[in-house]
């Protein structure tokens, strides 16, 4: 025979299920986030291979495999707007700006900047938001 649940447990229950999927959703959208950027950096790296397997910009080309990441991280944007918290928004939209912060530190090394030890962390740092 089962054991009624109180109102106490049964609203704490509530609230971590919510609590639980909100952080679901956030992890999501982190994951379009990501890929898109990894659409973009094969793009810019001309790269033909994404782990071990032919890269989307390889097998369909430079136009499709930019216009996915766009279309990933616009859905990211999105699903982001209907959390409806600024908090989240402005950091994940700061993680993008890192992204692309590292990405462009990469492509403008200077032969001197190859060099510094300090540089490279601080461009790694930007490139893995």
């Amino acid at each position: 025979m089962s054991i009624p649940e109180s109102v106490a447990e049964s609203v704490l229950h509530g609230m971590l299920k919510e609590t639980r999927a909100r952080q679901q959703c956030i992890a999501e959208i982190t994951e379009m986030i990501h890929v898109a950027s990894l659409l973009h950096d094969d793009v810019l790296d001309d790269a033909d291979t994404r782990r071990g397997i032919g890269s989307l910009n390889f097998v369909m080309g430079n136009k499709i495999s930019v216009l996915a990441g766009d279309f990933l991280l616009s859905r990211a944007c999105v699903a982001l707007a209907s959390l409806k918290n600024t908090e989240v928004v402005s950091l994940l939209a700061t993680v993008v700006e890192h992204l692309v912060t590292g990405e462009t530190m990469q492509m403008t090394t200077t032969s001197d900047q190859r060099c510094s030890m300090e540089y490279y962390l601080q461009k790694t740092y930007y490139k893995t938001a």
